[in-house]
């Protein structure tokens, strides 16, 4: 139960990194 928390934790988390870089990137290309 404790693992699936982490896992998910990690993917919501790894889901705004991404985001996040992706704006930045879309912002410093224009």
């Amino acid at each position: 139960m404790l693992t699936a928390l982490k896992i998910y934790y990690l993917e919501q988390l790894n889901g705004k990194i991404f985001a996040l870089l992706t704006i930045v990137f879309f912002a410093s290309k224009k």
